[in-house]
């Protein structure tokens, strides 16, 4: 009786030289031991592991590259590499020189058994992830909610689970403050930064502390006033947050000394580049790459993040973060200028190209009602498009708010009396397929659809109009 392992190899079950043996064959425990964990193996990649075991009596494993098992005239059947044309080769064994069939003796299987059977547990844990504890303490925020991200926005880009007694962080991950305290906890597969942030609804802002990472186990902090304490405690000594405080100082030169903005993106990326080419399994650098993409604008600068990434050691690449860091990347870099703006799946009666065909020129606006930035600006769109909508330039407004939050979009298009067309792409899916996640952002379309700019300023826009629309 024969069968083949995941490689191709050609194991026999039942063969003349195992039945001297009988008495001492492992072949139904092995079998069976295997069946129980074949769940576990899939999940925890461990089948090469199983795949490359010397077998034990029962358990055959032809190691000779002639193709033909010793003993017997019997031709192996085609393995993959062999129906490609391939030519089979000898497969190493320690202390097996002269390719032919191993024993392992009985006492040696069942020692490597238990060994497997011990480790298995921690096999799990490590795919799984690690637990971890946020225990909070806030007096600033007694009975109000308090939103903490482990990762970043939107949780697709993050390789963690958290949770709390009293709201499902699954989408928004928020807690509230009970007697001066919280907590979450979770897992954790690899080092994720976590932050703290309040939405004060009176003053329709946010607010939102600084970061440090965490990679398991039990996480202390005190939420202070975030409108004027950034830091959540003590800052945390561990590895990540020590090599972070590295990389800063690296690329200071490319960051303001007051506000701590960035104020030259391609210094910067020089310097990450260079860094992640001497630290490819660095995780720190792979989130960092993943907040410069959120300041992003130039294309010039989002090509030269990819290639970046892409310097990544393969461990760091197959995490979920860098994964969808990269697929961002991707779809982004779709949406440069040059390129034709897809159609929005939004409202049957919706159809850019049509839209676009109207006006010489047409603006999509993606923004949403608890942003700052974009409530700023929507005076000064509305002066752009009283002064150019006779000329040619048309405007399309699209929210990403939350389904909870459609009474307030509702309400800024009629505070400010908002006269272009509104759509509202409900929890930000349609934005999240093109992986438009900061706002505002804005593309400017001919009447072909064909994106001609992105992401202007009011100003910038006054003076493109200026200079196109009276050509």
């Amino acid at each position: 009786m024969y069968r083949h392992d995941r490689t191709g190899r050609r194991l026999c079950l039942e063969r003349l030289p195992c039945r001297k043996h009988r008495p001492r064959c492992l072949r139904l425990e092995m079998l069976h031991l295997m069946i129980i964990l074949n769940p576990v193996i899939s999940i925890t990649g461990f089948s090469s592991f199983f795949a490359h075991m010397p077998y034990s009596e029962g358990f055959c494993h032809p190691f000779r590259a002639s193709g033909t098992l010793p003993g017997r005239n019997h031709q192996l059947l085609n393995s993959p590499a062999q129906e490609n044309g391939l030519s089979p080769r000898p497969i190493p064994y320690p202390g097996n020189a002269h390719n032919r069939f191993q024993f392992v003796p009985i006492n040696t299987m069942f020692r490597r058994s238990l060994v497997i059977l011990f480790l298995l547990p921690l096999l799990l844990q490590a795919q799984q992830g690690k637990p971890f504890k946020i225990i909070g303490t806030s007096r600033q925020y007694e009975n109000q909610e308090l939103i903490v991200v482990v990762g970043t926005y939107p949780p697709s880009f993050n390789g963690c689970t958290l949770s709390s007694k009293d709201i499902d962080s699954g989408y928004n991950p928020r807690t509230r403050v009970e007697n001066g305290r919280f907590e979450l906890h979770g897992t954790i597969s690899y080092p994720h930064p976590l932050s703290v942030s309040y939405y004060d609804p009176k003053a329709n802002r946010g607010y939102t502390s600084r970061f440090y990472f965490i990679d398991g186990g039990p996480v202390q902090i005190n939420v202070g006033d975030l409108a004027t304490e950034k830091t959540l405690g003590p800052r945390i000594h561990t590895r990540p947050n020590d090599e972070y405080a590295q990389l800063k100082k690296l690329y200071s030169v490319a960051v303001d000394t007051i506000t701590g903005e960035i104020i030259d993106m391609p210094a910067k990326q020089s310097l990450m580049r260079s860094y992640v080419a001497a630290h490819p399994d660095s995780y720190v650098a792979m989130w960092d790459l993943l907040f410069d993409l959120a300041h992003a604008r130039d294309e010039r600068v989002k090509k030269s993040i990819l290639a970046t990434a892409q310097l990544l050691s393969p461990a760091v690449k197959e995490t979920r973060t860098c994964q969808a860091l990269i697929d961002a990347l991707n779809k982004e870099l779709a949406l440069t200028t040059g390129q034709k703006f897809p159609e929005l799946q939004l409202n049957p009666h919706l159809s850019l190209a049509g839209v676009a065909k109207e006006n010489k020129y047409t603006l999509i606006e993606f923004w949403f009602s608890h942003c700052p930035p974009c409530i700023d600006q929507i005076p000064k769109l509305k002066n752009i498009h009283t002064a150019y909508r006779k000329k040619g330039l048309g405007i399309i407004g699209v929210s990403v708010d939350r389904q909870e939050d459609e009474a307030d979009w509702k309400k800024i298009i009629r505070r400010f009396r908002i006269e272009w067309p509104q759509y509202l792409d409900t929890n930000g899916e349609e934005a999240r397929r093109l992986y438009i996640n900061s706002f505002p952002s804005s593309f400017l379309l001919d009447r072909d659809g064909i994106i001609v700019a992105k992401d202007l300023s009011p100003e910038e826009l006054t003076v493109f109009l200026e200079k196109n629309l009276d050509q």
